[in-house]
């Protein structure tokens, strides 16, 4: 992790307002994280400036076992980004991987594998096969900071059933989760990409 984490950031996609569920799958013993969201997002680029993304919607979902480890997961990005011929539909499709938290910035992330969409090519990626991907939740929400602690004290209770909101989601390519929960890289990217927006 030496030197600067943003020295190889090429694109941020944004989106604000996600809502979603962390609940047990049927009746076996794993667990299920959904996240979801619509309306207008962004494309954060630092060569080329801010791209608005209309008809925009965002699909994570996770699953864990009952002790917390990630079994499998995807996360799909559509939208069509004004201005940039072609880049409509399937923005960005991923498999993820890895997952981490970090409380004290109430965010969690997921390090993932490109599967397809329009921002899977070189020119974005820097010939990188994934990315990280991470949501935070905005001030007095609270819900967010809520699901962390199901997964920080799952030493003294099992987890529970949650519902939050107000969540915004940045999939940031091609950053290495550790990169970003756990150095200034996090909070590095969310001043960017508060300062960036429309």
């Amino acid at each position: 992790m030496g030197g600067s984490p943003n020295a190889y950031l090429d694109i941020i996609a944004e989106q604000s307002g996600l809502t979603g569920t962390f609940s047990r799958i049927g009746k076996t013993t794993d667990w299920t994280l959904n996240i979801s969201g619509y309306g207008t997002g962004n494309i954060l680029t630092p060569s080329s400036g801010n791209y608005t993304v209309i008809n925009n919607s965002y699909f994570l979902n996770a699953e864990f076992t009952s002790a917390g480890k990630l079994v499998s997961g995807s996360l799909s990005i559509f939208g069509d980004v004004l201005g940039v011929p072609g880049a409509n539909g399937l923005l960005l499709s991923e498999q993820l991987t890895k997952f981490g938290y970090n409380a004290s910035q109430t965010a969690i992330g997921f390090d993932t594998i490109f599967t397809g969409g329009y921002a899977d090519q070189p020119r974005f990626t820097g010939g990188s096969g994934g990315d990280v991907s991470y949501l935070f939740g905005q001030p007095g929400s609270g819900s967010l900071g809520g699901l962390i602690s199901e997964f920080a004290d799952l030493s003294k209770h099992p987890f529970s059933n949650i519902s939050f909101s107000n969540v915004t989601a940045l999939t940031a390519v091609p950053l290495p989760l550790p990169a970003v929960l756990f150095v200034s890289g996090l909070t590095a990217l969310l001043g960017m990409g508060r300062k960036r927006n429309i």
